[in-house]
């Protein structure tokens, strides 16, 4: 597949667009589109690169699978491990609890499906971003299946963007639908998010061609690169224009999920415009390549510095947030990324790409369910008065809520960290 630098430069766009949503959203009110960019692209790239072994005749599940991981997995244990390590130093035992629970369903893609059962203060939660990278992988369990069917089958590229298409309407009439009833799940389910890949997905399936099947030219180079600029505008337009009271996801994600489409979707020989120049400065080039690791590194390093440092200045906090997320992400993006990816990916190494896989799911199953099961206490004020809460979830929300129960008197909490019906009713505190 030819490389387009491009597609680089429209990552970068999609994860500064989400690093300023999470910095401050008031800045980029609609930034978290960024991710729905991300869907587009990773829908149109991973479809034209298996589509382009089926026809090498050389696709195989195991590959397919390998290439993944060795892409994906790798620094994800590696941000995922190194910033547990950072919350059990720096988290209260009961909010250390809590990061372990998103590890371990991390672990197992199935974050999003955390997420949406979670109350709404979720978001302050290290590995909160991580929903989205659940969902890609949920949807890369079956989507190769698909195509390996259509192949086996011999359906034409036609009628496989038709059921694709249809698929996708589905899906996005399910968005809509499901975001006036409870945006959570609508925001955090695959079925209302598939239809972002898949539409990067039909793009693959049927790409625009600027010639006839005469030979002769159907395509106009400005048209081209006025659609082009026109997706790019509706992209950075939608970053501002969209925000929580429009009733997100809902209808409003077709604008930049569309723009993304206009922005990928060009004739091979047309691809010298503006936006495509823009987009592949060097400058966004070299974001975009590092999209990855900005994207894994940028909201742990937020909320760590949000929890450890709240009494700094805003002004000083965004600068700190900042030289972390860059520092880490290229230090990681450079020194372990790359490398590691270059190695797993040679014929003799790809097997290790499922022993890697395999530990590092393990260590963080096992890392994330031990200090979810971890008990739950605050301070350790010497000779103070000691209140307990029992009572399963009561116990855990009144934890939280010390002041209101004893005023200013120093007590040492505990919530034990047990799974269990509400043995009090009536969450009485008991003090010793």
């Amino acid at each position: 597949m030819t490389y387009r630098p491009a597609l680089d430069g429209l990552r970068a766009v999609a994860v500064v667009s989400v690093m300023l949503f999470h910095l401050d959203k008031e800045l980029l009110p609609g930034g978290i589109t960024g991710v729905d960019i991300f869907f587009v692209i990773s829908g149109y790239l991973i479809t034209s690169i298996v589509i382009m072994d089926f026809d090498q005749e050389k696709f195989s599940f195991a590959r397919f699978y390998q290439r993944r991981i060795s892409r994906i997995f790798p620094l994800f244990f590696l941000v995922s491990i190194t910033i547990l390590a950072a919350t059990a130093i720096l988290y209260h035992p009961y909010d250390f609890a809590s990061v372990g629970t998103s590890v371990a369903a991390a672990a197992v893609s199935l974050a999003n499906m955390l997420f949406v059962m979670l109350p709404d203060d979720f978001d302050e939660l290290p590995f909160a971003h991580y929903w989205s990278l659940s969902i890609e992988e949920q949807y890369y369990l079956i989507f190769p299946l698909i195509l390996f069917l259509a192949d086996r089958y011999r359906a034409s590229r036609k009628s496989l963007s038709i059921f694709l298409s249809i698929a996708a309407l589905l899906s996005f009439i399910a968005c809509i639908v499901l975001t006036e009833v409870d945006s959570g799940w609508a925001f955090f389910l695959l079925p209302t998010r598939a239809w972002e890949l898949l539409a990067g997905c039909i793009l693959a399936v049927l790409p625009f061609s600027s010639k006839g099947d005469d030979g002769s030219s159907v395509s106009n180079d400005k048209i081209d690169g006025l659609l082009a600029s026109a997706g790019l505008v509706m992209i950075i337009a939608s970053q501002f224009l969209i925000h929580d009271d429009v009733g997100f996801p809902g209808w409003v994600v077709a604008f930049p999920v569309l723009g993304a489409v206009l922005v990928i979707g060009r004739p091979r020989e047309s691809r010298n415009g503006i936006t495509e120049r823009l987009l592949s400065h060097p400058v966004a080039v070299l974001i975009g390549k590092a999209s990855y690791s900005l994207y894994l590194w940028h909201w742990p390093v937020y909320a760590i510095v949000d929890y450890a440092l709240y009494t700094m200045h805003d002004s000083s906090l965004i600068v700190l947030k900042i030289a972390l997320t860059v520092t880490l992400s290229f230090a990681s993006y450079n020194w372990f990324e790359k490398p590691v990816r270059s190695l797993l990916n040679r014929p003799e190494k790809r097997r290790l790409s499922y022993l890697v896989f395999s530990a590092g799911t393990v260590v963080m199953l096992v890392a994330g369910y031990s200090a979810r099961k971890a008990e739950v206490a605050f301070n350790d004020h010497k000779g103070a008065s000691r209140l307990v809460l029992a009572g399963g979830s009561n116990g855990l929300r009144y934890g939280l809520v010390k002041d209101e129960i004893v005023g200013e008197r120093s007590v040492n909490r505990h919530v034990p960290g047990v799974s269990d019906h509400d043995p009090l009713p009536d969450a009485k505190s008991f003090k010793e």
